[in-house]
């Protein structure tokens, strides 16, 4: 029961902790790039048979010359008493110097199986839903400074009379980028006629060294199901966040004939 109430809890908060996030950018860094995503699931008309989640995250940096942390997150719970699910994601970067680069990963997933039984007459399926997802990306100096953030989130239901054969009934998916260092950037959002809206805001600030996008979207679920139906429901997001910094080529040309000069006046001394 404790577990019960600390995710309900969770599942208020999640889209809260995912927008005050955004809002925080590094003071005076160089560059920073925050991708995170959460979704959560309520108000199922059916007990699920199956819950499974998956989440995995990871981080990778190198700094020549200057520093750079990255940092990556993911949870993910599904109770079947009652129905709830939810999850969230969460890379972000922040570099500050001359040459670094640094990257951040993470993934979650849920995952329901369901049944609608062989007597059933016009049963319905149906659940409510709510997703946040935020991208900002921030540099100082184009010339060799860059950043960019990307995230993805998805959700299907599948259906069918055979459990190992299910077809894809409807969905909903919302992805974006943003990219300082080029024109790629981009917000989209697709869906089925199955799924109502209650509420849907999309945002985004391209081009320039800050660059942000946002989706901000609830509704719900329904679809009728007159004979024996096998549901799978998976809902899956992917974040993330990079940002590096590179040499100008004539900083670093300047840098190798200036290492080049005092080796030789090195050598030449050594040899007089």
């Amino acid at each position: 029961m404790k577990n019960l109430r600390l995710t309900r809890k969770w599942l208020a908060i999640a889209p809260i902790v995912a927008s005050s996030v955004m809002g925080a950018p590094a003071a005076n860094a160089a560059t920073f790039a925050l991708s995170d995503a959460s979704v959560a699931f309520t108000q199922f008309s059916v007990i699920p048979e199956l819950q499974e989640v998956f989440t995995k995250t990871d981080t990778n940096t190198i700094a020549v010359d200057g520093e750079v942390s990255a940092n990556s997150d993911a949870e993910a719970v599904f109770f079947a008493t009652p129905p709830e699910a939810a999850n969230f994601s969460f890379g972000e970067v922040v570099g500050d110097g001359a040459e670094y680069r640094g990257l951040a990963t993470s993934q979650a997933r849920v995952l329901g199986r369901f049944f609608i039984p062989q007597d059933a007459k016009d049963q319905a399926f149906s659940f409510d839903f709510s997703l946040n997802l935020s991208l900002f990306a921030e540099i100082d100096d184009a010339t060799f400074e860059s950043a960019s953030a990307f995230g993805a989130i998805a959700f299907g239901v599948y259906g069918g009379s055979d459990p190992d054969n299910l077809t894809l009934l409807d969905f909903l998916t919302v992805t974006g980028i943003v990219n300082t260092a080029g024109n790629k950037d981009s917000l989209e959002f697709d869906q089925t006629t199955n799924i109502t809206l209650g509420n849907k805001t999309l945002s985004s600030n391209f081009g320039g060294l800050q660059e942000s996008a946002s989706a901000s979207i609830n509704g719900s679920y329904h679809r009728l199901f007159e004979s024996e139906t096998y549901i799978t429901l998976i809902e899956a997001k992917s974040n993330e966040a990079s940002a590096e910094a590179v040499p100008e080529p004539t900083t670093a040309l300047a840098a190798l004939i200036s290492g080049a000069i005092g080796w030789a006046l090195k050598r030449r001394q050594t040899a007089t």
